[in-house]
């Protein structure tokens, strides 16, 4: 059905049954401390509940009082809203996404997404799942996105794939233990933490925490020029950092952690079949590599262990 108008925290939680939309023309205003609660569809071969923005949402919560995309099932945060006790839990994939298309006019802060990047019950095989929890696509970003957080995702975390060229950025966020719910042997770059993608222009990433994902921690394609500052990335299932055909890379006072053989920095502007041709080097105990061709200003990118948070 469609949406919009105001969702309140005196009437939180909202128990969302059936996939969402909010009309291109219309804006959907979250207030601070609203709980929306997924229903769970595992039946096989069936689409899981979505949330969709075409217009605008303006969804701005706060430090004491986030706004919460969740499972039903998750008792956690909102308390036992299906009122079944502990008949049942939330897991990876127990609904779909929040997903925002061309929400240059939307603005989400202090936002959390739990147990959400299915896309389909399990046993029904597309790549849907791989959008991630928290889908962004179209010319522009949000205006704002600040202190997001997408953690126990079937697929990625979250995928920002904005395509107009526009400068964008993304300040604060956790993005941890995503990708779970994939079968071992499943494709890396489907389990990430946080992947950016989608037209040259200027991205800049603050104050991220990416830890404990499947696949690696962070991928960035295709940026003109990319800012990542104050990074934590560590304990990810494959490459810590990935920086793709940037023309420009500056990162300062960031903590990436390499994780059972896997490189903790690889800046290219080769394609991934050409890292066999990329030059590897090491800072303190941490490895990075840099592809042929590609511009780097690192300045503290990887401290001594004794600073790993």
């Amino acid at each position: 059905g469609e949406l919009s108008g105001t969702l309140t925290e005196a009437n939180s939680p909202y128990i969302v049954t059936e996939s969402v939309v909010v009309p291109a023309d219309q804006t959907l205003t979250i207030e601070a401390g609203v709980i929306i609660k997924m229903t769970v569809v595992r039946q096989s071969r069936t689409l899981p509940v979505e949330f969709t923005v075409e217009g605008a949402v303006v969804a701005e919560g706060t430090v004491e009082d986030p706004i919460i995309f969740t499972s039903l099932h998750d008792d956690c945060h909102g308390g036992d809203t299906n009122g079944d006790g502990q008949d049942s839990e939330a897991l990876p994939g127990d609904w779909g996404r929040l997903r925002l298309i061309n929400s240059g006019d939307s603005a989400l802060a202090h936002v959390q997404i739990y147990y959400g990047g299915s896309g389909n019950a399990p046993g029904l095989n597309n790549d849907r799942a791989a959008e991630g929890a928290l889908f962004v696509e179209g010319q522009r970003a949000p205006e704002t996105m600040a202190s997001i957080t997408a953690a126990f995702s079937r697929g990625r975390g979250a995928w920002l794939e904005v395509t107009g060229g526009f400068p964008w950025s993304l300040d604060g966020g956790a993005f941890f233990n995503n990708g779970e719910g994939f079968a071992a042997g499943r494709d890396p770059e489907q389990q990430r933490g946080l992947e950016v993608s989608g037209a040259e222009a200027r991205v800049e990433l603050r104050d991220l925490r990416i830890e404990d994902n499947a696949g690696g921690g962070l991928a960035v394609e295709s940026a003109e020029a990319i800012t990542a500052n104050r990074l934590t990335i560590r304990r990810n299932g494959g490459d810590g950092a990935l920086f793709e055909t940037p023309e420009r890379l500056e990162m300062a006072v960031s903590r990436i952690q390499e994780h059972r053989g896997h490189r903790a920095l690889v800046v290219l502007n080769a394609s991934p079949e050409e890292y066999g041709a990329a030059k590897s080097e090491r800072i303190g105990q941490y490895s990075y590599t840099l592809g042929a061709g590609a511009s780097a200003i690192i300045q503290r990118a990887i401290q001594e262990r004794a600073d790993i948070l």
